[in-house]
Order: structure tokens, then sequence, then C-alpha cells
């Protein structure tokens, strides 16, 4: 798909959130990248509209196959919930930091991309739950390490993920 307009519009909707929201939990990432590129690396990773109330495997909400180029909910995230809105998150995520694939500290340590989609899914928790889920970990012992880096490299870490997802070593290693 080439357009926001070639989507259904639930697809739609759903990508016009994410960026709104994601601008909003990370207030100077325009100063990285623009909503449009945002939008522009969405429309280059997914090919077909967001399939929702997919059968999945238990305990899978929600998954992003970067091979196909989809994203698929689960029926077990009810529709406009707080759930559904943060796998959305999450996999429009993965989406748009396809590229860090492209980064020899990924290729070694797969487990790190899922690190950091978690620390951006977090936002959106606080985001959409407030502080009642303040302390709500994501993705378990995944959570643990994400939390250590993020007070470590704070905001740079997940904008320059965001932003410029193969080039995310710049964060670790000063130029």
């Amino acid at each position: 798909m080439k357009n926001i307009e070639d989507f259904d519009n639930r697809t739609q909707l759903a990508i016009d959130e994410y960026i709104l929201v994601l601008f909003k939990v990370f207030p100077s990432l325009n100063k990285r990248i623009t909503k449009e590129e945002i939008l522009g690396k969405i429309l280059k990773n997914l090919d077909c509209d967001i399939e929702f109330n997919a059968k999945l495997s238990p305990k899978v909400v929600g998954d992003y196959d970067g091979k196909k180029k989809r994203i698929r909910i689960s029926e077990e995230a009810p529709e406009n919930s707080i759930k559904e809105k943060i796998t959305i998150a999450h996999e429009l995520t993965h989406a748009v930091t396809s590229l860090v694939f492209n980064n020899e500290l990924f290729l070694r340590n797969k487990y790190f991309i899922e690190v950091l989609v978690s620390l951006v899914e977090k936002r959106f928790v606080l985001y959409y739950s407030g502080d009642k889920m303040k302390n709500r970990r994501v993705n378990g012992y995944i959570s643990d390490f994400g939390d250590q880096l993020e007070i470590i490299y704070k905001e740079p870490l997940l904008e320059q993920f965001l932003a410029e997802p193969e080039h995310i070593s710049k964060v670790f290693v000063p130029s």
C-alpha cells in the first residue's frame, strides 16, 4: 500500500492515533523525525489492513510479520479497548523500526529489539491508563532490563530507535 487511503477505515484510524500519541509521549521526537516520515515508514512496512480478531497462539495478543508486512491483532483484545490500542502501538512500532535489522548490534542480540519496542509500548500504557498502570511490567523480565536502559540513556535512546533504528549504536557510542 502506498497511501493511507488504501487502507480500510479502522486501519487508518489506528495508524493516525498511533502517530498522534507517539508524538505526545515523545514530545521532542519531532526534532529527529516528522509525522509524515513515521507514516512513510508504516506505509513502507505494512502491505495490508490490520487484521483484527485474528486467531493467534495463546498468550499472543498481536503479531507483526515483517516478511508479509502485516499486523494481526487477537480476538483477545476487544475493539477500542486499552489492550487493543497498546497492542496496535507495539506492533506498529515494529513496523516503524524494521530497519533495525540493518544494524549489527541487533543482529547479534534479537531480544534487544523487543526491549526497545516494549519501552515504547510502556509509554502508550501510561498514556492510555494514567497512573493506575504505572508499575505494570511490559513483557516480563525484558521490562527490568529496558527500565535500566531508559534510566541510563533517557529520551535519546528511544527517539533514535524510532527515527533511525539502523543507527541505534550512535546512542551507545559517542561520535
